[in-house]
C-alpha cells in the first residue's frame, strides 16, 4: 500500500512539473511574439501600405483608416 502511495506521488509530482515546464515554454513563446514579432510585423504593414499609397494603388481614405485604427489600438 505504501509502495502504491508513493508512485502515484511521484507520477502527479512529474505531471505538475511537466505543467509548470510547458507554462514556461508557453510564457516564453508569448512573450517573443509580444515584444518582437508583433511590433515586426505591424512595421512591415505600415510600410506597406504606405507604399501602396505612394504607388496610386490605395486611397488617402484607406492610409488614413489605417493610421486611426492603430491609435486606437494604443499605438
Amino acid at each position: 500500500m505504501e509502495a502504491e502511495a508513493a508512485a502515484t506521488e511521484r507520477s502527479v509530482s512529474a505531471r505538475v512539473e511537466a505543467g509548470f515546464y510547458d507554462l514556461e515554454a508557453q510564457r516564453t513563446q508569448v512573450q517573443l511574439y509580444r515584444d518582437r514579432l508583433l511590433p515586426v510585423a505591424r512595421q512591415l504593414g505600415e510600410l506597406g501600405r504606405r507604399k501602396s499609397y505612394r504607388a496610386g494603388k490605395t486611397s488617402i481614405l484607406t492610409a488614413i483608416e489605417a493610421q486611426q485604427g492603430r491609435a486606437e489600438c494604443g499605438e
